[in-house]
């Protein structure tokens, strides 16, 4: 933390590091995700006397889009284990991407 005055300021940042993984549990060769960085910041700015706050936020600045798990649509695909088979689709439950926030307090 830092003070200018009557101002301190609060820094603070993270990065996050996945490696690739599968993200099925039948380790479907469609649903591998690639290795990937993730960085939060953040930065607070308050008086104090404590009537005042602002804050910025920053989550996965990197932009990435990365899932949490994945697997295959049920009843979709067919032909399973022959010659003809046709995948099914997957499906990838994603979390978020680049969200930064604002926000601002004020008690009198």
């Amino acid at each position: 933390m830092a003070r200018a005055g009557n101002l301190n300021i609060g820094l603070s940042a993270d990065a996050l590091y996945s490696d690739s993984s599968n993200g099925d549990t039948t380790q479907s060769p469609f649903t591998v995700q690639g290795s990937y960085w993730k960085l939060n910041a953040a930065m607070n700015v308050f008086m104090s006397d404590g009537h005042k706050t602002d804050s910025a936020t920053g989550r996965n600045l990197t932009d990435q889009y990365t899932f949490v798990n994945s697997g295959s649509v049920p009843v979709e695909g067919s032909g399973t284990g022959t010659a003809a088979g046709v995948p099914a689709d997957i499906l990838a439950l994603l979390q978020p991407v680049r969200t930064i926030s604002l926000q601002i307090i004020y008690c009198p």
